[in-house]
């Protein structure tokens, strides 16, 4: 286990779900290992979390620009059901990492 470090962090930002219910998703960088961290917080609790080299974070980024374009945007289609699932276990993942959810 790695060292426990005090938050909230200068480059961090906590973002609440908006299902409510004590849910959060928080994202800091973490200059000493080059990684973002992805965490995900219920009742002020990290319940999970993933760590992102700069690449990975890019292509998250760009991933989340893609969306607010098509949201900003009445003419092109926001994704839904067609969209491919999320793999439940590692057993079920495509065996070739797909980087990009939108605007393939």
């Amino acid at each position: 286990m790695g060292e426990v470090i005090a938050l909230p962090l200068a480059g961090s930002a906590a973002l609440p779900d908006v299902r409510g219910q004590h849910r959060a998703l928080q994202v800091t960088w973490h200059a000493q290992d080059r990684v973002f961290v992805v965490s995900t917080w219920r009742f002020g609790r990290c319940v999970a979390s993933v760590r992102l080299d700069p690449v990975a974070a890019g292509e998250l980024v760009g991933t989340i620009a893609d969306g607010l374009a098509r949201a900003a945007s009445p003419g092109i289609p926001l994704p839904g059901p067609a969209d491919p699932p999320i793999p439940e276990s590692p057993e079920a993942a495509p065996s070739a990492p797909h980087t990009r959810a939108l605007g393939d």
